[in-house]
């Protein structure tokens, strides 16, 4: 998964430094990539949740090789374009056998602190990569480790353990288990006319209630993607424009770098109840990042501290879809993690639409404040 998001930062790189593609570009190009991205996810979502891990590794490890060698040696933006696609279908067939690793072979209670860890490690490893591929000049060198890597990895995959199947009639007993309870606590409470116990209904009640509905956990996912695609997707061709090209490649490894071990510091802080405290947080920085933005790009004070609001804009957009991710997996037992990976990614292909089409036609202010309202109203559904 390094690989694949190091291509991500490449193709960004390449087309708006080297090729001069403008937001429109770069927008339409996010728009195919969450196309062909949702595509896939709902036909590997069923493949994963039946276990063939090994099928979609497959898939993500070759697609993944022929991706890199499109973008990489190739001077058109209508084929880097392809390879894009190639890449966000490599993205999803890899992210759903991922997370079925980590389920099948963790316990359910442990599924959203280790999704951290890793994800963490993921934008540290996807930083230093970069910075050896666009800044240190070993890009050929790379792509030769990262293809032997993607050829290693397909002899060493795990095998699920069932252990999503068991939580799944686990949640279902206690459903059940609860639901005869509280019907039981409801009926004693009218016979005998003991408020009291009401209590206890409203507390098991709350319990059944904070559960969640899955939909709408992934819908709050959507509008945080489309909200960061709105804020993020044009900012390339900006930043050439005020630092060079020199100064997009720092501000492309040193933002996932400081992403990732800004998320290894806070991981350990990530136990309930601290959990809502910090989402809380996450929303707030959100906002304060936006505002910042619209600040410093207002006054034409682009560059370095241009770059700032957007490193830490991506922090708490990393940790908000990952509280997401963990309360849908949470409610549904591990199972259609397509689905929600399609529904989250629907925000995504809008955003990259709408991104290069507001910040060309309306300007860049304007896509930063639509995509704080998206963020506050993300907030709004997940609560429902």
């Amino acid at each position: 998964m390094v690989s694949i998001g190091l291509l991500d930062a490449v193709t960004i790189y390449k087309a708006s430094s080297q090729l001069g593609a403008d937001p429109m570009y770069l927008g339409i190009l996010s728009f195919l990539w969450s196309l062909f991205y949702i595509i896939s996810t709902m036909a590997f979502g069923p493949l994963g949740d039946n276990y063939k891990i090994r099928a979609l590794a497959i898939i993500a490890s070759s697609l993944m090789i022929s991706s890199m060698l499109s973008i990489l040696f190739s001077d058109s933006l209508s084929i880097i374009a392809v390879g894009y696609i190639l890449h966000a279908i490599a993205s999803s067939a890899g992210h759903i056998a991922i997370s079925i690793d980590v389920m099948e072979n963790k316990d359910p209670d442990e599924w959203g602190y280790i999704n951290y860890i890793l994800k963490g490690l993921y934008w540290i490893f996807r930083g230093v990569f970069i910075y050896f591929s666009l800044t240190a000049g070993y890009q050929d060198l790379l792509v030769m480790a990262l293809i032997l890597i993607a050829s290693i990895h397909l002899l060493v995959i795990p095998q699920g353990f069932f252990r999503r199947a068991i939580y799944r009639a686990e949640l279902m007993l206690e459903k059940i288990y609860g639901s005869m309870v509280l019907r039981g606590l409801t009926i004693t409470s009218i016979l005998e006319r003991k408020p009291g116990s009401l209590h206890t209904i409203e507390a098991m009640w709350g319990w059944f209630r904070s559960n969640g509905n899955p939909l709408f956990t992934a819908m709050s996912a959507s509008m945080l993607a489309m909200a960061f695609e709105l804020v993020v997707t044009p900012s390339p061709p900006i930043l050439v424009r005020e630092m060079g090209s020199q100064g997009l490649a720092m501000y492309l490894y040193t933002s996932p770098i400081l992403v990732g071990f800004s998320m290894l510091i806070i991981t350990p802080l990530l136990r309930d109840p601290v959990r809502v405290f910090m989402g809380r947080i996450s929303l707030a920085i959100s906002i304060l990042s936006g505002l910042a933005l619209a600040i410093s790009y207002r006054d034409g004070s682009h560059g370095i501290p241009l770059a700032f609001p957007l490193i830490t804009f991506s922090l708490s957009y990393q940790l908000s879809e990952l509280d997401a991710y963990y309360k849908y997996s949470s409610i549904t037992a591990g199972y259609d993690m397509g689905r929600y990976l399609a529904i989250r990614e629907i925000g995504g292909l809008v955003g990259g639409l709408l991104s290069g089409y507001i910040a060309t036609v309306y300007g860049y202010m304007v896509s930063i404040i639509a995509g704080m309202i998206l963020i506050v109203i993300s907030q709004i559904v997940r609560m429902l």
